[in-house]
């Protein structure tokens, strides 16, 4: 087992909730379109910031998945995943709620229009991944992404689907 990684608290001034990271650096290669993903990650960390109260903290966790946690989805079990974890400390989503959250035009915020789940949800999913809702283990949210390892040798650092092993990058 890995030795758990330190958290790397926000560095920046003007943030109203902390944020917390933990990353696991002998994560592989995917491949996927990076601006897509900025795209979902940047969603998802947003909607977790917004939903935190004033001293509240987001958590976001990489990781490899293992294959008991693809029970129940339409994944292919033979290939290996990493997921990506983004946990808030806000309210959570009610359970009656939840089986909307990723419909076009579904939102709980006053000033939503419904389609960044709904888009995050699509563009994970076109990358033969999957996107899901849980109920935070502490109190709040957790979405997790879910993406397939590459099954490339080598990726191109300049190829429009190569993304960095170190996705810190595209979510931080």
């Amino acid at each position: 087992r890995p030795p758990r990684p330190t958290p790397k608290p926000s560095s920046a001034a003007s943030d109203v909730y902390k944020r917390q990271a933990y990353y696991d650096a002998s994560l592989p290669d995917i491949e996927a379109d990076r601006d897509k993903l900025h795209q979902v990650f940047l969603n998802l960390v947003r909607n977790a910031s917004e939903a935190c109260p004033a001293d509240g903290r987001v958590r976001v966790l990489t990781r490899h998945c293992a294959h008991w946690e693809l029970a129940g989805t339409n994944l292919d079990p033979t290939r290996r995943y990493i997921l990506v974890s983004i946990e808030d400390e806000g309210p959570g989503i009610p359970e009656e709620l939840r089986k909307n959250i990723f419909k076009p035009l579904f939102s709980t915020k006053k000033q939503g229009t419904g389609l960044g789940l709904s888009i995050s949800f699509r563009l994970v999913e076109s990358h033969g991944g999957q996107l899901r809702y849980q109920p935070s283990e502490r109190s709040g949210a957790c979405f997790q992404v879910i993406l397939p390892e590459s099954q490339s040798e080598s990726l191109e650092e300049n190829s429009p689907n190569f993304v960095y092993q170190d996705l810190r990058k595209e979510i931080s």
